[in-house]
């Protein structure tokens, strides 16, 4: 069997490729390592349930290999490794770290450059001849001008740490005398889903946001867009950003196109936008918040305001400081060859607004789990009783994973199903995640949980399966708890 490997899928920009490759038809692995509280086969189960809820309906799921991209033979076994070399047929490499300072842990090296490193000495052991590989648009560095696809070393000087390791990567790729077929794409900065606005990742176009929002909170009121020139920034410099959900699309479109190979595509956007534009939708976002709002605890004068903001944002935006500066403009006429009929989506004060909503409401992921309204396709239909207890208490039998519109969910540890269990005793432990509007459409009748679950809806992670069946499980749970 034909075999992607893909590096990256529990990012960003890897969780759309890993949809749009299974969309396509296309046999899909991935390298996964544990996190500090999931096992790999959780992490990456845990990205279907937003796909199949938008979708409504079920999708493969990938071979899972637990690995490190940063280990030797990334940590796989053995037996991993044979598999490997018998069924994949193309590499995506997706994983790549985004900080833009060298770190004590090594990063960006160590994910960007040895993680590379390692994948591609892997690749030449179990002889896998096609590497597709996510570089990135700013591997130019601070030259300015107009750079072109096939262009790659111009003595450019990097303007971080980020772009420096992706230089690296990139040529190493490049490179590697034993690939057969290299196809290299560059996304300039990617922002979030064009259609519902969902992220997982808050760098670049989202870190001034989250400080202004900081700063609001403690009482700073100035946003006049006089702040750009305090920082040296213009109105008139722009920045190319770019929706995960197009580039993704393009991406898997062009990889899965036997033309590709051997070419590079800058995957940017044909108008790039202002800082004055970007300025006007954060100051927009903001203002409609009017939870940020309320919570000023304290009034400032405009001057210390203005103080306020400069001494803060100052030690802030150091390391964005390289980041936030004109662009130079790319060429992209291999991607629209290959691309045609894919528009990128436009970038308007609104669509910017948008994406900086939905960032604020999650509040710019600190609040993904807990901590923040129940989603509206829900309310009303919530159970009545929620654990406010310590995550130890054994009372919490069941624990309910509400995903929201936008990928947000809400943990519900509930209490108040011991008795309805009684005749269950193996069920405890359980984990229950659904879309909120699910459970809605089974509170009400509208669907019912059988259907629910046959059509990929919900996941359930429990060791044991109740005598009644889920489907019968499901169906008490919820209408024991509607408020």
């Amino acid at each position: 069997m034909a075999y992607w490997l893909l590096t990256g899928a529990t990012g960003l920009l890897g969780q759309y490729l890993l949809r749009d490759l299974l969309l396509r038809g296309e046999r899909v692995c991935v390298l996964t390592r544990s996190s500090r509280h999931r096992t790999p086969q959780q992490r990456i189960e845990a990205l279907f349930p937003r796909w199949e809820n938008e979708l409504g309906y079920r999708l493969p799921r990938p071979v899972i290999l637990t690995g490190e991209l940063t280990e030797p033979d990334l940590g796989l076994t053995v037996a991993d490794q044979q598999w490997l070399k018998r069924n994949v047929t193309g590499v995506l490499h997706s994983a790549a770290s985004l900080s833009f300072t060298a770190e004590s842990n090594g990063e960006p090296y160590r994910t960007n450059v040895e993680g590379t490193r390692n994948l591609l000495e892997l690749c030449h052991q179990l002889a896998l001849r096609r590497f597709c590989h996510i570089s990135t648009a700013y591997v130019f560095g601070l030259n300015c001008g107009r750079f072109w696809e096939d262009e790659f070393d111009v003595g450019q000087t990097p303007a971080n740490e980020y772009e420096r390791s992706k230089i690296e990567s990139e040529k190493m790729v490049r490179a590697a005398s034993f690939l057969d077929s290299v196809t290299v794409l560059r996304p300039s900065i990617i922002v979030g889903d064009s259609q519902s606005g969902f992220t997982s990742t808050y760098h670049g176009f989202y870190a001034p946001l989250q400080l202004i929002c900081t700063l609001i909170k403690q009482g700073v009121n100035d946003l006049s867009p006089d702040i750009l020139e305090r920082f040296q920034l213009s109105g008139t410099d722009r920045k190319n950003f770019v929706p995960v959900d197009w580039v993704s699309q393009a991406a898997v479109r062009i990889i899965t196109n036997a033309r590709s190979t051997g070419r590079t595509f800058h995957l940017t956007h044909p108008t790039a936008t202002t800082m004055l534009t970007l300025w006007e939708a954060w100051a927009t976002a903001i203002m409609r918040a009017a939870d940020v709002a309320a919570s000023n605890t304290r009034p400032t004068s405009a001057n210390q305001s203005v103080d306020s903001i400069e001494q803060f944002l100052k030690t802030q935006l150091d390391m964005y400081r390289s980041y936030w500066r004109d662009d130079p403009d790319f060429d992209s006429s291999n991607t629209q060859a290959f691309t045609l009929g894919l528009r990128c989506p436009k970038l308007d004060v609104a669509q910017l607004v948008r994406l900086c909503e939905v960032a604020m409401s999650t509040r710019f992921g600190m609040g993904a789990l807990g901590g923040l309204p129940v989603p509206p396709a829900a309310n009303g239909f919530l159970p009545t009783e929620i654990a406010t207890s310590s995550a130890t208490d054994d009372r919490a039998l069941v624990t309910v994973e509400l995903i929201g519109t936008h990928g947000t969910a809400w943990q519900l540890p509930l209490t108040n199903f011991r008795t309805t269990l009684n005749a269950e005793p193996n069920c405890q432990g359980v984990t229950v995640r659904l879309a909120s509007d699910t459970w809605r459409g089974i509170a009400t009748g509208q669907v019912t949980s059988q259907q629910a679950i046959s059509a990929g809806q919900v996941w359930i992670e429990s060791q044991h399966q109740p005598d009644s069946g889920w489907s019968a499980w499901l169906q008490q749970l919820i209408l024991a708890h509607v408020g």
